[in-house]
């Protein structure tokens, strides 16, 4: 007799469902799509995200394009003075949540780390438990009176390009770089090899192919004791290698990486796609467990360095000032009005500042071509102020054609 296949809640089956889409058809790498967004996080609390609920709220951002990673329930909304938009709807994430019986707070590896292998996993079986409670949650882009939300890139951050170096330095599974072009974790020595770093397009790209090689090091018996010895093309490789590649986006969202669309990394070919949507299909449970372990090798990977991490993250917005940086560009116009085309979208924060950038193009440019402004107000201007600009662009194209139409 066949066994059957254990039926998934109706949400977790179309979190499944969704991954698999992303899978299959993506254009570029499919957890690309994932780091081109920022991690998710609370607004009131501050709090990123984690595990089942990070990818919940990224195929969300996903789906409906938003830029923002900031969500708030209704009554943090309320609280903080804004309001959710007429007709939004809520997404609903699980808190899930390991709690230490002894302390009563959330468990962390790092509070376990002087014991021995043997006695992790019995103080683990022994001592932490889950917790649940559901939520709904709106993206800040469906939030009336939060302040504009300015992304950063951390490329160049030095002090955060150290801490990873460091972390990769003082990983447990000992890294030894070479001159091939192979990345690549080997159990029974417990080791990492990586190609040195100048041999790859950025310092990004290296760092995201340590940590996920770090992903499948945590694997060891003397770590997390997963099931990490399989052949290439099993289920079971499948399995770690969908571990692997969760916990190479959960490091990378802690560590303020972001995606190269250009990468062309082994693990996102099409014959491991084509095996993950394979193993999904069959084994849609086997998702939650790749996020579960996941998060647990992102905690082991990251856990003793979260204070530094949150550090770098606060001095990188101490850094800008996003309304001197908006007067900086309206200086600029007045000497160069073109420049108006370079603005990035994250300094434009006044509708004043929206008025005179549209009206500069609009003075400035071949209306042959008014194409191009109509799609920078749409892609570059603040919800907020498009309709009032897009209307003084239908009226300012009017008004020429019908100069134009006199002469």
């Amino acid at each position: 007799m066949e066994d059957k296949k254990p039926i998934l809640p109706k949400e977790k089956q179309e979190l499944v469902d969704k991954v698999i889409h992303l899978m299959e058809n993506s254009k570029k790498q499919w957890n690309a799509n994932f780091i081109d967004f920022e991690a998710p996080y609370n607004e009131s609390t501050k709090k990123q995200y984690k595990g089942i609920n990070n990818i919940t709220l990224n195929l969300e951002s996903y789906s409906k394009n938003y830029k923002d990673p900031r969500w708030l329930t209704f009554k943090q909304a309320k609280d903080k003075g804004c309001s959710v938009k007429k007709g939004e709807k809520a997404t609903e994430i699980y808190f899930h949540q390991l709690t230490d019986k002894k302390t009563k707070k959330a468990f962390t590896e790092e509070s376990i780390k002087n014991l021995s292998p043997t006695e992790k996993n019995k103080y683990r079986k022994e001592n932490v438990y889950l917790v649940t409670k559901k939520y709904h949650l709106f993206n800040g882009s469906q939030i009336d009176g939060l302040e504009k939300h300015i992304s950063q890139d951390y490329a160049k951050n030095q002090t955060r390009n150290d801490l990873l170096d460091k972390i990769i330095a003082e990983s447990p599974a000992k890294v030894t770089h070479h001159r091939k072009l192979e990345a690549y974790y080997v159990p029974k020595t417990d080791k990492i090899y990586l190609p040195v770093s100048d041999t790859y397009k950025n310092i990004e790209s290296y760092y995201k192919t340590a940590l996920h090689e770090m992903g499948h090091s945590t694997g060891h018996e003397s770590r997390l004791d997963r099931n990490i010895n399989n052949k290439f093309g099993t289920k079971e490789y499948a399995k770690e290698e969908l571990v692997a590649e969760f916990t190479s986006l959960f490091t990378s969202q802690s560590t303020f990486l972001k995606a190269d669309l250009e990468e062309s990394h082994i693990e996102n070919t099409a014959v491991y796609l084509k095996s993950w949507a394979s193993l999904l299909r069959e084994e849609p449970e086997a998702l939650f467990v790749a996020i579960k372990e996941a998060q647990k090798a992102e905690n082991v990977i990251l856990d003793k360095y979260r204070e530094q991490l949150l550090e770098i993250h606060q001095e990188q917005f101490k850094e800008i000032d996003p309304k001197k940086r908006e007067t900086e560009w309206l200086i600029k116009m007045e000497e160069e009005p073109l420049v108006c085309w370079e603005i990035p979208k994250e300094d434009i924060l006044s509708l004043e500042t929206s008025e005179k950038i549209v009206r500069a193009m609009l003075i400035n440019h071949d209306l042959k071509e008014d194409g191009s402004i109509k799609s920078f107000i749409e892609d570059k201007i603040p919800d907020e102020f498009q309709d009032e600009m897009l209307d003084e662009y239908k009226n300012h194209k009017s008004f020429s054609i019908k100069k134009a139409m006199e002469r």
